[in-house]
C-alpha cells in the first residue's frame, strides 16, 4: 500500500462517519484509548467525560499512512448511540494479512453485547473496575484499542 492509497485523515473520518450513519447511529465521533474502557464480566464501562483525542488519533492515522501496512477505523462499542471510535494499525505484515486489512478499512461491531456501554463518573469505581479486570489475565476485545 503506498501513501496515496488512503485518503487524507479528515476524508477517511468523513467516510467513516457516513458509514456508520448507513448503521443507523450518530455519526459524531469519540476517539478513545485502552485506559478509557473496562471490560468486566459482560459488561463493558468506558470513563467519563471522555477526553477530544482527535489530535492524537490524526497522528496515528498518518503514522499507519507512512508505515503503509493498511489502516482501520473502528467503532469499538456504542454510549447512548455515539459511537466510541479506534484507530488500530497493524504490526507488520502478517499482521496485516491476519486481518485482511490493505488501505484504508472501516469496521463496526456486529454482536450485541458489544453494542452499548455504561458510562462512569465515581474515580473510585473506575479504579475498582480496571483492578477488577488486571486481575483476569485473558484477551479481551478492548485490548485491541491503542494505549495512549
Amino acid at each position: 500500500m503506498s501513501q496515496t492509497d488512503v485518503p487524507t485523515f479528515t476524508d477517511a473520518t468523513g467516510q467513516f462517519q457516513q458509514f456508520i450513519l448507513e448503521q443507523g447511529y450518530d455519526p459524531q465521533l469519540q476517539w478513545i484509548f485502552r485506559d478509557d474502557i473496562v471490560e468486566h464480566g459482560f459488561q463493558i464501562f468506558v470513563r467519563l467525560p471522555l477526553r477530544d483525542s482527535t489530535e492524537k488519533m490524526e497522528r496515528r492515522y498518518e503514522e499507519g499512512v507512512r508505515r503503509g501496512l493498511g489502516i482501520n477505523l473502528h467503532v469499538f462499542c456504542y454510549l447512548n448511540a455515539r459511537p466510541l471510535c479506534y484507530i488500530w494499525l497493524p504490526e507488520d505484515e502478517t499482521d496485516a494479512e491476519y486481518r485482511m486489512l490493505t488501505g484504508l478499512k472501516l469496521s463496526a461491531p456486529s454482536e450485541p453485547g458489544r453494542q452499548t456501554v455504561v458510562g462512569i463518573r465515581w474515580k473510585l469505581r473506575w479504579v475498582w473496575l480496571r483492578w477488577m479486570e488486571r486481575r483476569i489475565s485473558k484477551h479481551r476485545w478492548a485490548d485491541d484499542i491503542p494505549k495512549q
